[in-house]
């Protein structure tokens, strides 16, 4: 019996030898500009990789489980069809890089930047996302986001969301300020202490959305569809035909 324990021992030891080996690797192919994955499949489990950085990079179908990624720093990259599963991932900023066909599940993502940067047939679901921000020309565009927490998201700067559907999502502490949606349909959704300001929503289906301590200034709305939409303690300005659509509808 204890020498059973003793290979489950020195095995556990070498596991863990590997992944501290393997994350050390990553980070240093990462900020050396050897990170060569596009070729082949990675299963990253249980690894912890910290502050990697570069520009030009192709990251392409790779498995990040049970794993943390903090201080990653991309330009003019690509990430296509990669899948995040129950991980942790904190102070992430794209610039010019794009976000294909990946898939982030279970997962934290605090303090993510998007600059110029594109999220593209993606699904989201069951995450946690804080103090995000998408700026200068970012866009999500045919995604589907599905029971996401959203904190302190702020989205700004011709930023726009289209082609996608948003489910069974809260969204707080928020602003959306001279941006755009198109042909999004919002299911289930909560709304609290958020700020709409320059936005223009265009062939956007609501449904089941609760808007609370919610200000909406020079708001554009056409072509969408309103359904069991509540709003409570609410701010309209510069946008009175806004008012009187959601009046007429009987929302209001």
């Amino acid at each position: 019996m204890k020498k059973e324990l003793d290979k489950i021992q020195e095995n556990f030891g070498e596991i863990t030898d590997n992944l501290q080996k393997l994350g050390h690797k990553l980070r240093n192919d990462f900020v050396n500009g050897t990170m060569e994955l596009k070729d082949k499949d990675n299963d990253i489990k249980i690894s912890s990789v910290e502050n990697p950085s570069g520009d030009n990079f192709s990251f392409e179908n790779n498995s990040f489980q049970l794993s943390s990624l903090a201080g990653l720093e991309l330009i003019n990259s690509n990430l296509t069809n990669n899948t995040l599963s129950a991980a942790h991932l904190k102070n992430i900023s794209l610039q010019n890089s794009d976000l294909n066909h990946c898939k982030i599940q279970g997962s934290v993502i605090n303090q993510l930047k998007l600059a110029e940067s594109e999220i593209t047939n993606a699904q989201f679901s069951a995450a946690k996302v804080t103090n995000c921000s998408l700026a200068t020309a970012s866009s999500i565009n045919n995604s589907k986001l599905t029971g996401i927490s959203f904190k302190n998201l702020h989205m700004k700067n011709h930023s726009t969301i289209i082609d996608s559907s948003i489910n069974l999502c809260a969204w707080s502490d928020t602003s959306f300020n001279n941006l755009s949606f198109e042909k999004v349909e919002l299911t289930g959704v909560v709304l609290d202490s958020v700020i709409f300001e320059n936005v223009i929503f265009k062939n956007v289906k609501w449904k089941d959305i609760i808007l609370n301590n919610v200000s909406i200034s020079n708001v554009e709305l056409s072509g969408s569809e309103l359904n069991h939409l509540h709003l409570k303690d609410e701010t309209i300005t510069g946008q009175q035909k806004l008012r009187d659509l959601i009046k007429k509808k009987g929302l209001l």
